[in-house]
Order: C-alpha cells, then sequence, then structure tokens
C-alpha cells in the first residue's frame, strides 16, 4: 500500500494543489488516496488511478472525511 501511495504522490500532489486553489484546504494526499482506495480493485491500472485522482470531485472527498470522522 505504502508503495503505490508513493507512486501516485505526484498525482495526488497535484489534486491537492487543486482542490486547494478550490478552497478545499485541509484536504491531504493522504485523505485523496485513502476515498480512492476503497473504489479500486486489486486489477485497477495505474493510469486508471491516476485519471480517477484528476477527476476526483473535491466535495464528495471532503464529505467522506466528515462522515470518518462522526464514525469516530
Amino acid at each position: 500500500m505504502k508503495r503505490l501511495y508513493n507512486e501516485l504522490l505526484p498525482a495526488l500532489n497535484a489534486k491537492m494543489v487543486m482542490l486547494h486553489n478550490e478552497g478545499y484546504k485541509c484536504i491531504t494526499t493522504k485523505d485523496i488516496f485513502n476515498y480512492l482506495d476503497l473504489k479500486w480493485s486489486k486489477d485497477t491500472q495505474i493510469c486508471d488511478m491516476v485519471d480517477d485522482i484528476i477527476n476526483a470531485d473535491g466535495f464528495i472527498i471532503s464529505r467522506n472525511i466528515k462522515e470518518n470522522l462522526y464514525k469516530i
């Protein structure tokens, strides 16, 4: 999992900057990865993961973070 995260880090960083520019200042690369990791199967190719990262919706990621906080 750590290796996959590191391989995707450039795309995750780019998406984090995009989200920060959209006003989602609290979303981190780990938040993006954790949200999308639930959607990916073992057969998902890296190019599809990068596409998912770039096209991920900041509102949905933010909502997912809040929902997970309430589960604790």
